[in-house]
């Protein structure tokens, strides 16, 4: 079963549509110790990708001041006591919005007294999908959607351990891998834009290149927080899971179609099929009644047909490949 991305991509927008501002604030706060740990190590720290030696290795951390090094040491264990209970509130924040609820900035916090498990949740995670990526990518790459839920679990109900919200992500994403890889799949097209933003913009002005594309990913990472809730919202309710993916009546052999519009056309079409008779009229239809009726079914029939284009449509749209376009 797989879901056409664009479906969350949609609701992501749609919730977000009035108010990008505090979600904008959210998104960049949640990772503001990661930023300036990078901002403070392109410009305090030597370029070690054109190092080739350990005696190079060893001069360009030399010639780091030791105020940097201890400002480098500080952030870095700040972002791995904060970073987590950031994320998880951020995620909480999303979630309520895809639900309507609007918790403004102080959103961000509202996971504060779970930081502990937050921190503990981030450390199973990876040492988990670090044990599978040894195997091989792939092991690594299904390992880490299959616990892609687990924070959201969290985030909703902080009642819950580490370990029950990992065991729910397994469970609930156990049918939905594909249709989480092409959600994120169809995030990849996006994800270019700022590379390509700060390339053309670099010859203008490279203060201006960066701010463009720092912004332009900021929106990306807003966008793609809000349609992956609503990926969540989706996959964790079996109800409404159920009600994105209808069996295919119509006997082609399609089936889980995430277009319902699709079905209950189709349904109309079988009802139009078969004519209801008055059960207290014995008499037969007269010839001029038979022909219109067949008249009927032929059109109807032949309605049906035509429309199975939007089957075929729904077919490639599913599979991820025209998903980039929304």
């Amino acid at each position: 079963m797989v879901l056409a991305p664009f479906i969350f991509k949609v609701k992501a927008a749609h919730s977000l549509k009035g108010n990008w501002q505090t979600a904008l604030l959210v998104s960049f706060f949640q990772g503001i110790i990661p930023t300036a740990i990078g901002l403070l190590h392109s410009t305090q720290v030597p370029d070690l990708t054109r190092i080739t030696s350990w005696e190079q290795l060893w001069s360009a951390l030399e010639s780091v001041p030791l105020s940097s090094r201890y400002m480098l040491a500080g952030l870095g264990l700040l972002s791995v006591m904060v970073t987590p209970m950031l994320q998880l509130g951020c995620t909480h924040y999303f979630l309520c919005r895809m639900r309507g609820q609007e918790l403004g900035f102080a959103g961000l916090f509202s996971r504060v007294r779970t930081w502990g498990k937050a921190l503990w949740l981030t450390i199973l995670v990876g040492v988990k999908i670090f044990l599978w990526s040894l195997l091989l990518v792939y092991p690594g790459i299904i390992a880490a959607i299959r616990y892609s839920m687990a924070p959201y679990y969290l985030a909703e109900d902080p009642s819950l351990s580490p370990w029950e919200a990992i065991k729910k992500s397994k469970n609930a994403m156990q049918h939905t891998k594909m249709s989480y890889f092409a959600l994120y799949a169809s995030f990849l097209g996006w994800m270019f834009l700022p590379l390509l933003l700060q390339t053309f913009l670099g010859s203008v002005s490279i203060i201006l290149a960066l701010v463009a594309s720092q912004f332009m990913e900021l929106f990306i990472t807003t966008y793609m927080n809000g349609a992956f809730s609503a990926f969540y919202l989706a996959m964790s309710n079996p109800e409404r899971l159920s009600s994105m993916t209808r069996s295919d009546p119509t006997g082609t052999g399609t089936r889980n179609t995430p277009f319902p519009f699709w079905t209950d056309q189709v349904d109309d079409f079988k009802d139009k099929e078969t004519p209801q008779q008055d059960s207290d009229s014995s008499e037969e239809p007269s010839k001029e009644d038979r022909s219109s009726t067949d008249q009927t079914n032929r059109e109807v029939k032949k309605e049906a047909l035509e429309n199975k284009d939007w089957l075929q449509l729904n077919q490639w749209i599913t599979s991820g490949l025209f998903s980039c376009s929304y």
